[in-house]
């Protein structure tokens, strides 16, 4: 089974992408699976009444504060919910591959990575972890865009947070949908994992080694360690930086 996991600031076309990268999925004779971190949430909203089609706005407004009441709960609630699902998509799998039957290979689909331990869930997966970027498309506003889940998705989109070199791709959706499709038939290939850019079984990083063995580490080993990742590189850049200013104090000296 393989992950794509897609990030974006809202109403950059993540759910029209998602659709399109499974049309292609499907052509290529694996199952794509579209799911989101907050079906959960929709589903309420439904219940409720709140529709994202006749009431945009309080179905917004619903899910955004039902979403951020459980994740004070527990940050790890919706990733759970999700991750059932995930699990119950890999058993199918397996009961496919033991009745031989065609078009086993499962790909998950989400369109809605917004948070921090989303990322790090993806990379437990070793999930095609790709950003949306609206380019010089202006996208519309409101107060709903200053809520927390738009933060990560602002930040990476504005170049200011380290966190977008965990991404695999950075795809700029500012023309036409054909333009959109053209990227995806170029890239689906790697992305959807029928073809491996990395032997992974030679790669002893403690996600790697626990994928082996069954051994996954706990999500929050997982933050922590993809966060000190790009400390570290920050304080390396800053580093190289000090030393170069400080070669061409040196030559400015000599001359």
């Amino acid at each position: 089974m393989n992950m794509i996991l897609i990030a974006g600031r809202a109403r950059v076309g993540k759910t029209t992408f998602a659709k399109l990268i499974a049309e292609q999925i499907f052509k290529m004779g694996q199952t794509p699976i579209l799911l989101s971190f907050a079906d959960p949430i929709k589903e309420e909203a439904k219940r409720k009444g709140y529709s994202k089609e006749h009431t945009p706005e309080k179905h917004r407004e619903f899910c955004q504060e039902l979403g951020e009441q459980k994740r004070s709960e527990d940050s790890d609630y919706w990733i759970r919910k999700f991750d059932d699902k995930v699990k119950s998509a890999q058993t199918q799998e397996q009961k496919d591959i033991r009745d031989k039957k065609k078009y086993w290979e499962r790909v998950i689909i989400a369109d809605d990575c917004r948070y921090l331990n989303e990322i790090a869930y993806g990379t437990l997966y070793s999930a095609t972890m790709l950003f949306l970027s609206s380019g010089k498309r202006k996208l519309t506003t409101g107060n709903w865009r200053k809520h927390k889940s738009e933060e990560l998705a602002t930040s990476l989109e504005a170049g200011l947070n380290p966190l977008i070199k965990s991404f695999n791709g950075i795809i700029c959706n500012d023309k036409t949908i054909e333009e959109l499709q053209k990227i995806i038939k170029n890239n689906i290939s790697v992305w959807s994992g029928a073809v491996i850019e990395c032997e992974k079984e030679e790669c002893n990083c403690h996600v790697c080694k626990g994928r082996r063995d069954g051994t996954l580490p706990p999500l929050e080993e997982v933050i922590e360690n993809l966060m000190d990742l790009f400390t570290l590189d920050d304080l390396k850049n800053e580093e190289e930086k000090d030393r170069d200013d400080e070669e061409e104090d040196t030559d400015d000296s000599d001359s």
